[in-house]
């Protein structure tokens, strides 16, 4: 009751207008006039996502694992090419198929991580129960967890 009471003795002694209980009421009057949010639904949407963009991140080191592995095998082996010319081709090649393989890793990776977003991004829309979540009719948000 202190800090109620508190802010309008301050702007009294001031002379400033208090415009704080005003604007309290006005927010919590446009609150109410905002839609419900189902917070469990959100949670829900919260952890589905995160779970995809972990399984993407797992499988996308696994993959560089692999082709490291494979990068290391290739070499190794190149090494033991006596034909210079031939052990050339075999290094080149070693290094070829492991940026390939990082490459076409890091795309599908981005790509499962992006479909992660795209799927949360309708999941809120849900939860928050309308179809455009930032009134502007593109169906975009701005990928934040923010309400």
């Amino acid at each position: 009751m202190v800090f109620s009471v508190m802010p309008a003795m301050a702007n009294h002694k001031t002379g400033h207008k208090n415009n704080n209980a005003s604007s309290t009421d006005n927010a919590s009057s446009t609150h109410a006039k905002k839609e419900e949010i189902d917070l469990v639904c959100m949670q829900n949407a919260i952890v589905k996502r995160d779970n995809a963009v972990i399984a993407s991140i797992n499988v996308y080191v696994g993959v560089v694992i692999k082709s490291i592995e494979a990068r290391r095998d290739a070499l190794k082996a190149a090494w033991t090419i006596t034909d210079k010319e031939k052990r050339k081709e075999a290094l080149r090649m070693a290094w070829e198929n492991d940026k390939n393989t990082r490459k076409g890793a890091k795309k599908a990776f981005k790509k499962s991580r992006n479909g992660a977003w795209e799927v949360f991004r309708t999941d809120r829309k849900v939860c928050r129960g309308r179809d455009d979540e930032n009134g502007d009719g593109d169906g975009k948000g701005s990928g934040q967890d923010e309400l």
